[in-house]
């Protein structure tokens, strides 16, 4: 005698297992911070949990860069820096220096609250290979609305109009700088759910016998009359990033 099974298709038809995901979506549910955009090798990043801040602070007169449990993007804290209030002085930044990369498409990604009062916001990549600076700059001009780029020439020139990065207290926003080393130009700038083509701009060189390194800078400037606060959190550096 010859035994069927039932049919159980329409019972399961809503069934929520599914294979398995790739092992980069592995490592986003294992909490790792690379989710917002996962093109690149990770060389280092930093989610600002642990209790020494691994970065440089810097800042003008009166200003202060310290771990901070008020805002965190995830887990329990990240990292809270305030300009001082002192005119032309008026800025706070965190930057760090790592090993000569391997030169390619490099990238920085930053996640950073908003404060009303802010001026600017910069995201730098200094690549130095012993004889040449090499300089990769955004900023964001919060009263014009406006993403700049900085040319060959150390002149910043706008690429994008009508950006307005204002949230709600305590939220952040992600971005992400490429550039490609290798070919002296920009690649592109993420800024949330928008990508920006910067292929076509070359980034500007300077002469330095500071020895190979890469240094990564994200600043932000205020009016130089109130004291702006910001918290940064998801700090990722990255090689071989796809081109475009």
């Amino acid at each position: 005698m010859v035994h069927t099974l039932p049919d159980y298709s329409s019972k399961w038809k809503n069934d929520t297992v599914f294979a398995t995901p790739d092992m980069a979506e592995l490592a986003a549910r294992l909490k790792s911070i690379d989710t917002f955009d996962r093109r690149g090798n990770v060389v280092w990043m930093d989610d600002f949990e642990g209790a020494t801040l691994l970065w440089t602070p810097n800042g003008g007169a009166g200003y202060n860069v310290a771990l901070n449990a008020t805002a965190p993007y995830t887990g329990s804290q990240s990292c809270r820096l305030t300009t001082g209030g002192v005119a032309l002085q008026n800025w706070a930044q965190i930057s760090k220096y790592l090993s000569y990369p391997v030169v390619s498409n490099i990238g920085f990604e930053i996640s950073s609250t908003w404060d009303d009062d802010n001026v600017y916001f910069y995201w730098q990549m200094y690549l130095y290979d012993g004889t040449t600076q090499y300089i990769a700059s955004v900023r964001y001009d919060n009263a014009a609305n406006e993403l700049l780029y900085l040319d060959a020439a150390a002149v910043y020139q706008t690429f994008a109009t009508n950006i307005d990065l204002s949230l709600p207290a305590l939220s952040f926003n992600t971005c992400k700088l490429v550039t490609d080393f290798a070919n002296g130009n920009y690649s592109r700038f993420i800024c949330n759910e928008v990508t920006y083509d910067l292929s076509a701009y070359p980034i500007r060189t300077n002469a330095s016998v500071t020895s190979s390194r890469l240094h990564l800078i994200f600043y932000q400037s205020g009016t130089g009359v109130t004291t702006p606060d910001i918290y940064v959190d998801h700090g990722i550096a990255t090689q071989n990033e796809e081109a475009q």
